[in-house]
């Protein structure tokens, strides 16, 4: 049976919805990515805080992560999106805020200055984490939920959708820095306030797309819940009927006493406009008593929440481990414990070794572009091959490019196993890595290498070429892979269990990421980035053999048939309908005669 959609999506509606996440990943990629680097400028004799940030940030989507995908999963779906737009989008604005007010603060040097700084610092970070969790819930709720739903859970219009959302990801991502720091160019203060507006302006816009999209797609109002929310939202109910019982009770104990006319018929109700016109501290001690209980079951539901995310992370890990998709997340959060990728880590050494500013600009270009080209190719892929042999082919190929890093660790030039090229820019850690972060981040930087060696052969350079090359090219394969994992995640996993399952994944991967940068600070020294190669090129591997032995144990049949090929698969589902109607026909034919 051809794969062609047996659903399209309505235009508009995918309309509103890549515009509202155009918005959404815009505002993330420009906070994210400005806010270290002012940092950087502001504590321009440390880059501590930057480090602080950024390892806060990571540990508490990994702490978090599990509950944030709770919430997803036990929230309707507009509500949660449209809380978490707000929240997200007002902890930016006072993350922007406290940055602003420590530019000023920095410039004016008043008295108690540096206690301010610090109280700042902390909120900044605070405001930060809180941002990030925020962000995270509504990406869980809107591509990993949301898109199911209006795909109609079609596959060929699912990996459209997914592919699109992820193109103006990597596009923000490629621009949104570079728009960011023109305006830090010519004013901190400007460029401070720009990213406040934007995601004041973004909120609004988002809401409106949200509703849009929500109001058109009505599938999108109906949501299974898991029985154990279901129950506790009873429970809740109970206690929540019980306090108000309650209530009642103490508020016609308390007003026993109060005289009201009336004949005796009429001697048991109380008419309470008639009460409260006539006793006035009547609506006083009502309001107070309701207040009172209001705030009441508020810290009830707040206190059990927050008892509850023990619980919620081990039974979240159970749901996980019983997924069929387990090995896949483990496969990509193998991914993350790389430091072959265009961080400023990776940027960091290449410059150590050599690489000018505006080579290593045109390398993070060329890598982006062929991202958004992983994007654009994947579709194409996916309908060749099928969905399972598309995530083989795209983790098969980042594992090849990367052989290109390992060859490049043996290769003349390297510093791990040979000697270093004489144009090595920086002659220690602490050189390379304030050298790393200012021209890494900051595009109005000049860098000038004063100690080139003109006479250096090119072999002695043949380690450096290797090893971008290898970094350049892998983000074809990464891009098809990622894109590859999320259908099959969303395909395979239940609507009840889909934010939890996702929370999990998201935890995982912070984590890797944490711990990537926990290798880097054993292996500080440009000469032991050898050592992080191998041990990049090695996690990749383990995602290929996890992932290798999913397809194995899970999607054996899809991988070998041949019907995945060339455009045509065979669903069960699809043949079983077909069965049955013809089935239908047939005893009808029968009736009639």
């Amino acid at each position: 049976m051809s794969d062609t959609p047996r659903f399209k999506p309505k235009r508009s509606i995918l309309v509103f919805l890549f515009i509202s996440h155009f918005f959404s990943r815009w505002g993330d990629r420009m906070w994210s990515f400005g806010v270290p680097l002012f940092l950087v400028v502001v504590y321009c004799d440390s880059l501590l805080l930057a480090a602080i940030y950024g390892l806060m940030l990571t540990l508490a989507l990994t702490i978090f992560g599990t509950w944030v995908g709770d919430f997803v999963d036990a929230t309707p779906r507009r509500k949660f999106v449209v809380i978490t737009l707000f929240l997200n989008n007002l902890f930016i604005t006072l993350n922007s805020v406290c940055l602003l007010i420590i530019l000023i603060l920095n410039n004016s040097k008043i008295p108690l200055y540096r206690p301010i700084l610090y109280t700042l610092s902390v909120l900044l970070i605070i405001f930060g984490a809180l941002a990030r969790l925020t962000s995270l819930g509504t990406n869980i709720s809107v591509e990993k939920d949301w898109v199911v739903v209006i795909a109609h859970k079609d596959s060929r219009s699912l990996a459209c959708i997914n592919t699109n959302l992820r193109r103006i990801d990597l596009i923000c991502k490629l621009f949104a820095p570079v728009f960011i720091t023109t305006i830090m160019h010519f004013n901190l203060l400007a460029a401070t306030i720009i990213m406040a507006l934007w995601n004041i302006i973004s909120f609004f816009v988002e809401t409106l797309l949200i509703n849009f999209v929500y109001n058109l797609e009505p599938n999108l109002a109906h949501k299974e819940y898991r029985h154990k929310y279901e129950s506790s939202e009873d429970n809740t109910q109970i206690e929540d009927s019980s306090l108000s019982n309650n209530n009642n009770n103490n508020s016609n104990n308390s007003n026993e006493d109060i005289p009201f006319s009336g004949s005796d018929d009429t001697a048991g109700i109380i008419n309470e406009e008639d009460l409260v016109q006539k006793y006035p501290k009547v609506r006083l001690r009502m309001t107070t008593t309701k207040t009172f209980n209001n705030t009441k079951r508020f810290a009830k539901r707040l206190k059990r929440k927050l008892l509850r995310i023990p619980k919620n992370f081990i039974v979240g890990w159970k749901i996980y481990l019983r997924q069929k998709v387990r090995l896949v997340g483990l496969s990509m959060a193998c991914l993350y414990l790389t430091v072959l990728g265009f961080s400023g880590v990776t940027a960091g050494y290449f410059y150590t070794q050599g690489m000018k500013e505006l080579y290593l600009g045109i390398a993070q270009g060329i890598a982006g572009v062929i991202g958004v080209g992983a994007t654009i190719a994947f579709p194409y892929i996916r309908q060749l091959t099928g969905n399972v042999r598309a995530g083989v082919i795209g983790i098969s190929l980042q594992l090849f490019s990367l052989c290109f890093c390992v060859i490049g660790v043996f290769a003349p030039g390297n510093p791990t196993f040979s000697s270093p090229p004489p144009s090595a820019a920086c002659q220690s850690p602490i050189d390379a890595l304030n050298f790393t972060n200012t021209s890494y981040l900051s595009t109005s930087l000049t860098m000038v290498n004063n100690n080139t060696n003109t006479t250096t052969e090119w072999y002695q350079y043949s380690s450096l070429g290797f090893m971008v090359t290898g970094v350049v090219t892998a983000r074809f394969g990464l891009w098809v892979f990622d894109l590859s994992v999320i259908q099959i995640v969303q395909e395979n996993v239940i609507e009840t269990e889909r934010g939890v399952v996702n929370g999990i994944m998201s935890s995982m991967n912070f984590f890797n990421d944490m711990l990537h940068f926990l290798l880097v600070t054993i292996f500080p020294n440009p000469n032991q980035f050898g050592y992080l190669t191998i041990l990049s090129f090695l996690s990749i591997a383990t995602a290929w053999v996890l992932f290798f032995i999913f397809v194995m144990l899970h999607e054996r049949e899809a991988f070998f048939s041949k019907d995945e090929c060339c455009g045509y698969r065979k669903q069960k589902y699809e043949v079983a309908v077909e069965l049955s109607s013809s089935n239908e026909d047939i005893n009808d034919n029968y009736d009639d005669q």
